[in-house]
């Protein structure tokens, strides 16, 4: 009995070490506005954050004499202000020229959150770095669903069916006004109300939806775009449903 004391002391005392060894996670320091952009990346790079290489989508320029010639000012692609740094996407808007760069940093829950270097073409030095605004569509990247939460990915009218055979239950809202209209099709051109879903209506068309598993947990499910596409998914509380839709613990 004894040994088996101190070996769960051991143990205790290895864990708060280890949790005491984690490091919190701090925000990150943006460079300020006329640093030298090679001198911002390396800064950014330094403190964990990892460079997107990805550049935004422009219509052919078929499409863009077409809007022209509609009075419909687009973004053009332009060259980049520094072809060293391949991250750096250029564009130009009316008579108006800029540049970017996309970071991502890491939380300590494993979302990823985009940060946008604005970049001077002219002189290639730092305009601005911000976190972006719902006009930019650059939402956070989730962590992977949890290994107890069913993997539902993709359509949220796909998910809905693998959670109904898996035994899940949609709460439905008490009243209309909760309802969340999605559309039905990719086109849009049919929409329909789904009685589980609340929905901003806005930007990114966020909707939340709450499940009750088999075992009376509550699954909370969070959509993206106006076809829904799952975003996120996590275990809620019963707490949280009563305070979102009034439901009271079964």
């Amino acid at each position: 009995m004894k040994m088996f004391v101190t070996i769960l002391t051991t143990i205790v005392a290895m864990i708060s070490v280890a949790l005491a060894e984690k490091p919190e996670h701090k925000d990150p320091v943006f460079p300020t506005p006329g640093t030298l952009y090679a001198e911002a990346r390396a800064s950014l790079l330094k403190q964990g954050l990892t460079i997107v290489f990805e550049k935004r989508t422009y219509d052919s320029p078929k499409q863009r004499a077409e809007e022209r010639q509609k009075g419909i000012i687009s973004h053009e692609p332009m060259p980049s202000s520094d072809p060293k740094y391949h991250e750096i996407d250029c564009w130009k808007f009316d008579k108006e020229e800029d540049c970017r760069a996309l970071f991502l940093e890491t939380d300590e829950r494993g979302w990823k959150h985009y940060i946008i270097v604005m970049i001077d073409p002219k002189t290639n030095h730092v305009a601005d770095v911000h976190y972006p605004a719902t006009a930019d569509a650059l939402p956070s990247i989730p962590p992977p669903l949890a290994a107890d939460i069913p993997q539902i990915k993709g359509n949220y009218f796909r998910a809905r069916r693998i959670l109904r055979e898996k035994g899940f239950r949609p709460i439905q809202k008490r009243s209309d006004r909760w309802s969340g209209s999605v559309c039905r099709t990719l086109s849009c051109k049919r929409y329909i109300k789904l009685p589980e879903a609340d929905c901003s209506g806005t930007g990114a068309n966020f909707c939340t939806a709450y499940w009750i598993s088999p075992e009376k947990r509550v699954l909370k499910v969070t959509t993206i775009g106006e076809y829904p596409e799952v975003y996120f998914a996590e275990w809620s509380s019963w707490k949280e449903l009563e305070q979102s839709c009034g439901i009271e613990k079964e």
